[in-house]
């Protein structure tokens, strides 16, 4: 197909045939038609498929369903081309159009229910359900449906849970050659993405490659055109190494001073990563560690250098290098927020940060540090409703921060409930950016109810990310201390 058009439904309804319509293409859980083949004839009748919602999808098939070929043929155009790709496109149509589908361009997204076999499974789950809907669409030999909420979350899991088992075993991954790998590939993304694999779960193993992954980011600094994938893939593992080995959490404090603002901005990212452990991150906020490693950093006691570079970069141009360093500064507040307050002021003037990911990092870690202490909003809830009031990632970073203020102890203007449902609705990994799944999940930890712990046992084992995992288990933690 030159120029498909996908039929577009929500991710728990899908349509199935007792015949497969030939004049569309079977892409998974949707169909596709081109819309070269059939503008024109559309265009007879007034309606430009290339913009189609769900009341034309539906229009179109009752149209259809009155058309005789003798009708269709006199429009004289290609397609459809016969009295049986005529039939074919009236139940196309029809089917699509009870389902309320509209018509999108392919875009390459996807959806758990794309597997013949999950979505087998979905049809028999659906017509023993009475919460899941089932509805043949009369004498054109379809039906569509709808699977209830439970049974949609079931389904997903077992489509995650059958990706993870092509994932190599752990045990596999050989760290020195790995080392080798770094030093020697011309693209060492894949050595140092393996490393980050063992330093989640395995963080001493990796010990031995720590020169070799900071080399990685010592070519940023050789090279202002080098590729920053391998140096993301690297932090990773490093982030892992910083919660066991002081050493490696002394350099990466060095590097938030390096001279080139790549390094210094994968240097903000691993920090945070490091930060989500929480004796990590007290570790790195304090002005010397048992081994008086950081007092080389600042030449002697006094206040943290990591708050202190991290704030440096907050007036940096690049918009990358202020995101991270907010989000660093979020993770280290989470466990330490005594340690960021001092510069909350500074976070709240990236509320109106013209990098929209900047603005979704200073929006979550204004509501981390309300959580702790809610005089630190300052004027700035009033700024946060409006943001929730709206749509897009500031609205989602917002909701989450007024679930945090609500915590911490301000009226929000919104109770909790709603606040809850609404945390729920965001950390739902098969709909939302794994960005704002993280940040929900773990908001849900301080405004939910205990009921809520197996639905974020739902998200940990759904994540796709580790650190996501290990986010819905916090918050798992968190309701049993506080409910």
């Amino acid at each position: 197909m030159d120029d498909p058009l996908v039929f577009s439904l929500p991710d728990s309804v899908f349509v199935a045939f007792d015949d497969e319509p030939t004049v569309a293409d079977r892409r998974g859980a949707r169909h596709a038609i081109d819309a070269d083949d059939f503008a024109a004839f559309f265009r007879r009748y007034g309606v430009d498929i290339r913009e189609a919602d769900g009341e034309d999808v539906r229009s179109l098939g009752d149209l259809l369903s009155t058309l005789s070929w003798e009708d269709a043929e006199a429009t004289t155009v290609p397609h459809p081309a016969d009295a049986d790709e005529l039939a074919a496109l009236t139940r196309l149509f029809l089917a699509y159009g009870a389902a309320g589908a509209s018509l999108d361009p392919a875009d390459g997204t996807t959806t758990y229910l794309d597997d013949d076999g999950l979505r087998a499974t979905a049809r028999r789950t659906a017509d023993g359900c009475d919460g899941c809907t089932a509805a043949a669409v009369d004498q054109i030999g379809a039906t569509y449906y709808e699977i209830c909420d439970p049974h949609r979350r079931a389904l997903y899991r077992r489509a995650v849970e059958a990706a993870a088992d092509d994932e190599p075993d752990l045990d596999a991954i050989d760290v020195a050659d790995c080392v080798d790998r770094l030093e020697s590939d011309d693209d060492p993304t894949a050595a140092a993405a393996a490393l980050a694999r063992v330093a989640r779960e395995e963080p001493g193993r990796v010990r031995p490659a720590s020169d070799a992954l900071f080399d990685v980011l010592d070519r940023l600094r050789a090279d202002p055109f080098a590729d920053e994938g391998p140096a993301t893939a690297a932090v990773t593992a490093l982030a892992g190494l910083a919660t066991v080995d002081a050493e490696t959490r002394t350099r990466l404090v060095e590097l938030l001073d390096d001279d080139h603002a790549g390094v210094r901005r994968c240097a903000a990212t691993a920090v945070g990563v490091a930060a989500e452990d929480p004796p990590t991150a007290a570790a790195l906020v304090a002005s010397e560690d048992d081994d008086g490693l950081l007092d080389r950093v600042v030449g002697g006691a006094g206040s943290s250098p990591t708050i202190e570079r991290l704030r440096a970069m907050l007036d940096e141009e690049s918009p990358g290098n202020r995101a991270r360093a907010l989000f660093a500064l979020t993770e280290l507040a989470r466990d330490e927020p005594a340690a960021v307050a001092p510069v909350a002021e500074a976070i709240r003037a990236h509320l109106g940060d013209d990098d929209p990911d900047a603005r979704f990092r200073a929006i979550i870690a204004l509501g981390v540090l309300a959580r702790h202490d809610s005089d630190l909003v300052g004027d700035a809830l009033g700024r946060l409703r409006g943001f929730a009031g709206g749509e897009g990632p500031d609205a989602d970073a917002a909701t989450v921060a007024l679930a945090y203020c609500l915590a911490g102890g301000l009226d929000v203007g919104t109770d909790r409930g709603d606040l809850r449902r609404g945390m729920r609705d965001l950390a739902d990994p098969s709909r939302q950016p794994v960005r704002t799944v993280r940040e929900a999940a773990l908001a849900l930890g301080a405004v939910g109810s205990d009921s809520d712990r197996d639905y974020l046992s739902w998200v940990r084992d759904c994540a796709g990310s580790p650190r996501v995992a290990n986010a819905a288990e916090r918050a798992a933690r968190d309701l049993r201390e506080r409910v």
